[in-house]
């Protein structure tokens, strides 16, 4: 897949210490509860979007790359 980044490389650490966060709280909440499932798939996609340094809905809203 050919992409542009098109996330700053601050918000890229914030995405990832956000999913870090949501990680820790689904782990703390009951387990197998809808919200633990929410933030458990929130969080993979804060990773993904961190990681690679793109992110879909951002450019979709009109993100220039970085």
């Amino acid at each position: 897949m050919i992409y542009r980044k098109n996330l700053p490389l601050w918000e890229r650490g914030l995405r990832t210490f956000l999913a870090l966060v949501l990680i820790g709280l689904s782990l703390w909440l009951e387990t197998s509860s809808l919200l633990q499932w929410i933030m458990s798939i929130n969080a993979i996609v804060l990773v993904l979007t961190g990681f690679f340094g793109y992110c879909p809905a951002c450019h979709l809203m009109g993100r220039k790359p970085q």
